[in-house]
């Protein structure tokens, strides 16, 4: 990754080169993300992440300016501070990274690659679709997240255990298939060569190995005794309005307005959280036409604790469902009705044992 802006000194020539061992393709016109052109002083690219191309404007070995343009007209449009270069793709181009891939493609699948497609692309220094299926063979060794993140706590959402398992399970299956289909081919193509597992992904031993250096957090939505390694939320599942949404007798807003008055009475710290800031704004207007005072916005969890007990947090949170425990109250929106929240019926969900 490479931050350029505006008055930087920087060989084109350079530049150019690094765009090539990132992964990025010389075309005459810049129009799909991956691609730089250029023509005199001037270099187009477009870098993945950014919504629109970049137009790069020298005066020897200066970036002038900076300029996004329209990929139609080719027009450039409104000045850019600064340009964040990032990687076409994770796979390593250049002449080290070849000679490392040649070597091992070799070593596992022998010598015979006058036929092989992949093979022959890469060697000429070529993009080939589908090439980061063999990863490993660009890179003395691979990184995982653990690597980028050491010493984290971890939390696992209840079943996350039989997930993983059923994707260790899915990776040997999908192995095993392309193994046995080396000797035939489909359609004409050559056979998919695969990368043995262990090479490309964790696999169950070294995943519990990298888990042992972190402290985990396993969440369950079922009620355990409380013991030296469990804490019970006693989290249940919160109001849904769902008797006061059927009359038409009774406004939703009044009655959650009632509900938050009585939480607080009981003691219990209320946030109402929406999915967007704009959403979050309308129904503070809402509440408070509705009678409710000393709401306040928050970040974060924290500033909620921080605020006093009679005070009603409002939060952006992407939660379906709200919840309750013997000290807080999370009143939460569904996303699949956002208009509902300035009409004078709106929706307001109940939930599980999330924050």
């Amino acid at each position: 990754m490479k931050i350029m802006a505006p008055g930087q000194r920087i060989d084109m020539g350079e530049l150019t080169r690094r765009l090539s061992l990132a992964g990025y393709t010389r075309s005459s016109t810049v129009m799909e993300p991956g691609e730089f052109a250029v023509r005199g002083g001037i270099l187009d690219l477009f870098s993945p992440g950014r919504q629109t191309p970049v137009r790069l404007d020298f005066f020897g070995d200066t970036i002038e300016s900076i300029k996004s343009f329209d990929i139609e007209t080719q027009r450039s449009l409104k000045p850019v501070a600064k340009v964040v270069l990032m990687p076409v793709s994770e796979v390593a181009f250049g002449e080290p990274a070849i000679a490392l891939f040649r070597r091992r493609y070799v070593e596992l699948f022998g010598g015979a690659t006058g036929d092989d497609p992949l093979y022959e692309a890469v060697s000429a220094g070529r993009r080939f679709q589908g090439q980061e299926h063999w990863l490993p063979f660009y890179h003395e060794k691979l990184e995982t997240l653990f690597d980028y993140v050491p010493g984290v706590k971890i939390s696992f959402d209840h079943g996350a255990e039989d997930v993983v398992k059923a994707r260790f399970e899915q990776i040997g299956e999908h192995y095993e298939a392309r193994v046995e289909g080396l000797e035939s081919k489909t359609f004409g193509a050559e056979p998919y060569k695969p990368v043995p597992p262990e090479q490309l992904f964790l696999d169950a031993t070294s995943w519990a190995g990298s888990l042992r250096d972190h402290s985990i957090v396993r969440l369950s939505a079922f009620e355990q005794a409380e013991g030296p390694q469990v804490r019970s939320m006693q989290a249940r599942k919160g109001k849904t309005f769902a008797l006061e949404r059927q009359n038409p007798d009774v406004n939703v807003f009044d009655a959650v307005v009632d509900h938050i008055r009585a939480l607080q009475i009981g003691k219990r710290r209320v946030i109402v959280v929406s999915w967007t800031p704009g959403a979050r704004e309308r129904l503070s207007h809402l509440l408070t036409e509705h009678g409710l005072r000393d709401i306040r916005k928050v970040e974060s969890y924290d500033e909620a604790l921080a605020l006093p007990g009679d005070v009603t947090a409002l939060g952006v949170l992407g939660i379906e469902e709200g919840f309750e425990t013997p000290t807080l109250a999370v009143i939460g929106k569904p996303p699949a009705s956002p208009s509902a929240i300035s009409s004078s019926t709106p929706t307001t969900a109940s939930a599980g044992s999330r924050v």
